[in-house]
């Protein structure tokens, strides 16, 4: 007998869903998609503890506004994206890669008025660290992102080999 086990960093889709449930995963935590894809998940699934698109610097790591994410430096853009994820019942919000830090503040403190949690994925920002990122109040750091910002400053994933290599002596 095992208890069930939980996927923390997860984008579930319905035909990956009972997969989930096969391998002994009861739970998921949901890390960007959109509503209507996971809307369409049947009941033979995880609980999903989801956030839906997420938010992110223009023109976005992931390309421009779409059905995952919205790619914004307008402040009112984010608030309204928070305000978006909320309606639709999000359980957190995530913001991504290289979010600004004016928006990055207005995001968080208008997610915890509305009872929200921030989760950042922060690999490829060359100025929020993860301590920058908890003192703004993120709460999450996704695939322990920034970390490594915060250790060596300069560090940013676009670095070549070769100043790689001075970080990791």
């Amino acid at each position: 007998l095992m208890p069930g086990l939980v996927d923390m960093h997860t984008h579930i889709s319905p035909t990956s869903a009972k997969h989930y449930l096969y391998s002994g995963v009861t739970s998921v935590r949901n890390n960007a998609g959109n509503i209507e894809m996971l809307n369409l998940i049947d009941v033979v699934s995880p609980k999903v503890y989801a956030s839906y698109r997420l938010i992110d610097r223009e023109p976005g790591l992931w390309g421009p506004t779409s059905y995952g994410n919205i790619s914004s430096n307008d402040i009112d853009t984010a608030l309204a994206a928070v305000d978006e994820l909320h309606k639709q019942n999000a359980k957190f919000v995530k913001v991504y890669g290289n979010i600004q830090e004016d928006v990055l503040d207005v995001v968080v403190k208008k997610s915890s008025e509305l009872g929200l949690e921030v989760a950042a994925d922060l690999l490829h920002t060359k100025s929020i660290d993860s301590i920058k990122a908890a003192d703004y109040g993120v709460k999450w750091l996704e695939h322990a992102s920034s970390i490594i910002h915060s250790l060596y400053p300069d560090y940013n994933t676009q670095i070549s080999k070769d100043e790689f290599t001075l970080f990791f002596r």
